[in-house]
């Protein structure tokens, strides 16, 4: 037990300093973008109460989310042209990012009041005003459910798949904004032939609490979190855990956020048990409003009853993701295409054997009427271990239609 807990201290000191080392990058930005918005400043200023060149200069700072000079030209531009709905459509979305959903439902009436919407805009209006009537309630429940079909190349089987995802979000009402927070997630995949199957189960709850007060910046959450999987070759498994995590929003293009958490496994076929330790560290860059960045850092340390069992890990991931309009007339979502690759190398330390993991996968998420969508993906995933009987590697195909709600 006292070597896991030092285990543990080692795992929390490198992610202090990797958090510490990597503090200094919050000024990240898409340069591009930044310039074309001080260029359309320039052009403002150099013919000032030019309608044109107000609107591009709004436009410009929407892009990189400077919704507050958005907002300050916009509403001067209404004053000058108060018959322009283009720049009051522009406000509502304005205002809404800002979270001020009171003023953006009142513009996004008028413009309906005065029927300047069209069909397209209609729905993405209708879809704002939901979104923030749900945010302004105490209690706001969101999620998905899926099911479809998988492919693996390693057994050559075909599978029904099912997942699903629910958050619940609560108010506490308190001055610090806290925010209740629990999380499910499940997923089921059952292959043909014994001993396919995988299945698993979490369930993660506690609030986030703001360091500084408001509702952007820093915060964290100590969450409480059990989960379960079942996996058909006799590793099926529970765990519970105690954690932390941290999420900070330095720039409207650059976070950051860490994850921490200590546990006990629990082995449901007579296995061994263990106590662990895991950790994780990343930042998320989004250069626009559709694109997302998202690279993380992970360790973890499992300590077991039966020496032979316990092994340590390092790895890395990095996620994209990618949101475009497609102008589908049953539906005014965009459809968001992603990507991932990931690495880890797995220490059994007491057993000689040193594996290492990969996986990679692409993924697009269409939505053919309003929240229904479908979605597709292929993953590739190899293990190259120094035991030559354990490695492998497949390749997965996955079809499945959902809903979220």
């Amino acid at each position: 037990m006292t070597q896991f807990f030092m285990r543990a201290r080692r795992c929390l000191a490198a992610l202090a300093a990797l958090s510490i080392s990597m503090s200094g990058g919050s000024a990240w930005a898409s340069a591009s973008d930044v310039a074309a918005q001080e260029a359309a400043f320039q052009a403002m200023l150099a013919a000032p109460g030019n309608i044109d060149a107000m609107l591009a200069y709004a436009r410009a700072s929407v892009k990189i989310r400077d919704y507050e000079a958005a907002v300050a030209t916009l509403e001067r531009l209404l004053d000058l042209r108060p018959e322009m709905q283009e720049a009051r459509y522009e406000l509502a979305v304005a205002y809404h990012a800002l979270g001020a959903y009171e003023v953006a439902r009142y513009h996004f009436s008028q413009l309906e009041r005065k029927g300047a919407l069209g069909t397209q805009e209609a729905r993405l209006a209708a879809r704002y005003v939901e979104a923030g009537e749900d945010r302004d309630k105490p209690d706001a429940m969101r999620g998905f459910v899926a099911a479809g079909l998988s492919y693996s190349d390693e057994s050559e089987s075909f599978g029904g798949a099912v997942q699903l995802g629910l958050r619940w979000r609560h108010d506490m009402g308190d001055a610090n904004t806290t925010v209740w927070q629990a999380d499910a997630r499940g997923a089921l995949f059952a292959f043909e032939g014994e001993g396919l199957d995988v299945s698993s189960l979490l369930l993660r709850s506690g609030p986030w609490l703001a360091l500084d007060g408001t509702a952007y910046g820093a915060k964290i959450r100590p969450y409480v979190e059990v989960s379960a999987r079942w996996d058909g070759d006799d590793e099926d498994r529970g765990t519970a855990a105690l954690g932390v995590q941290y999420s900070n929003t330095h720039s409207a293009f650059f976070s950051s956020f860490a994850d921490v958490k200590l546990g006990r496994s629990f082995s449901f076929d007579g296995g061994s048990d263990a106590d662990y330790v895991a950790g994780a560290l990343g930042v998320a860059y989004r250069p626009t409003r559709d694109t997302r960045l998202r690279f993380s850092l992970r360790v973890s340390d499992r300590s077991a009853e039966v020496a032979v069992d316990s092994r340590s890990s390092h790895g890395a991931r990095l996620d994209l993701s990618h949101e475009f309009a497609v102008g589908f007339d049953a539906s005014d979502r965009k459809w968001r295409v992603s990507a991932h690759g990931a690495w880890d190398r797995v220490d059994w330390r007491n057993a000689g054997r040193e594996d290492d993991v990969w996986s990679v996968g692409v993924g697009l998420r269409a939505y053919v009427h309003d929240d229904l969508f479908v979605q597709t993906g292929l993953r590739h995933i190899e293990r190259d271990s120094t035991d030559d009987a354990v490695d492998n590697q497949a390749n997965i195909v996955s079809l499945m239609i959902g809903m979220e709600f």
